[in-house]
């Protein structure tokens, strides 16, 4: 049985469709994911920066460490090399993210 050209054209356009809307559904998802997940030691500074859309000096200055853009270290690495507790170091993490300084005018 030989169906009509634009049948299987149709079909071909709809199977992609659905396939690049289920491909930015979960990508999206993944980014609301992260962006709700609690701040864990064994996330590092950049990712925190871009997951909270953020800057990284943000996140630097209120860990007192100079900015480093290539700085993978995970929170709780920087916590022990502070000798401070991992929660003090995510409470000023969460701290900046939350109230950030006011840019002047």
């Amino acid at each position: 049985m030989n169906r009509p050209y634009w049948l299987k054209v149709a079909l071909a356009l709809t199977l992609a469709l659905g396939t690049v809307l289920a491909i930015r559904a979960f990508t999206f998802s993944g980014r609301m994911h992260a962006a709700e997940e609690p701040l864990r030691p064994w996330m590092t500074v950049p990712y925190i920066a871009h997951s909270r859309h953020v800057p990284q000096n943000l996140l630097w200055g209120a860990l007192g460490i100079p900015a480093h853009l290539h700085d993978h270290r995970p929170i709780g690495r920087i916590a022990r090399e502070q000798k401070r507790p991992v929660a003090d170091v995510i409470s000023s993490l969460k701290s900046a993210i939350e109230h950030p300084p006011k840019a002047d005018r």
